[in-house]
């Protein structure tokens, strides 16, 4: 089975699907079925906890382009 993302990979929590990321970062730390990860929250209120996510509503933190102030700018931009 094809994995979009592995574990241990740094990724940014989408706002919704396929939009802009929030500042609210987590690591991969497992796999479900239908296309879902847990992830381990690494900011934001419930940092320290495992939330699982389908694929399109994280991004790697190497896709995400950052400006000094902070906020997220796509790719395509």
């Amino acid at each position: 089975m094809d994995r979009e993302f592995n574990r241990g990979d740094k990724v940014y929590i989408r706002d919704f699907p396929w939009g802009k990321p929030l500042n609210i970062t987590g690591k991969i730390v497992g796999f479900l079925p239908n296309d879902s990860y847990n992830v381990m929250l690494s900011s934001g209120m419930n940092e320290g906890k495992i939330v699982n996510f389908k694929s399109w509503s994280l991004i790697r933190e190497k896709d995400v382009r950052r400006t000094e102030s902070g906020e997220g700018i796509p790719l395509e931009e």
